[in-house]
């Protein structure tokens, strides 16, 4: 009896599990992790990281562009377009690294 309740509990975590890759994703943004409401049940992109993500990503998944915006999101896809587009004529600031720290003491 006590490998049947081990069964049946698998059972209850698979089917918990299924029902929340078909109606949620997880987003990885650059700023943080986010759990987003599928507007249509289904498997497709069950994780999907859009750290560099520019509009050409954002056009090809349409689907994902539409749950981002109707769950509040839409600052986000805004942010990476515009990174996008600025990211070719703004230096970023956060990557660079100060000469003093780079260059290495001489030992003799």
């Amino acid at each position: 009896m006590f490998g049947l309740g081990k069964l049946v509990f698998g059972m209850l975590v698979g089917a918990g599990m299924m029902f929340a890759s078909y109606n949620y994703q997880v987003v990885r943004t650059p700023d943080r992790l986010l759990v987003v409401a599928r507007i249509a049940p289904h498997l497709k992109d069950l994780y999907v990281d859009t750290r560099d993500w520019g509009i050409q990503d954002w056009q090809a998944r349409p689907v994902l562009t539409k749950s981002m915006r109707k769950n509040g999101y839409g600052d986000v896809i805004e942010q990476s377009m515009a990174d996008g587009l600025l990211g070719g004529l703004a230096p970023e600031t956060s990557r660079v690294v100060p000469s003093s720290l780079t260059s290495a003491p001489a030992f003799r």
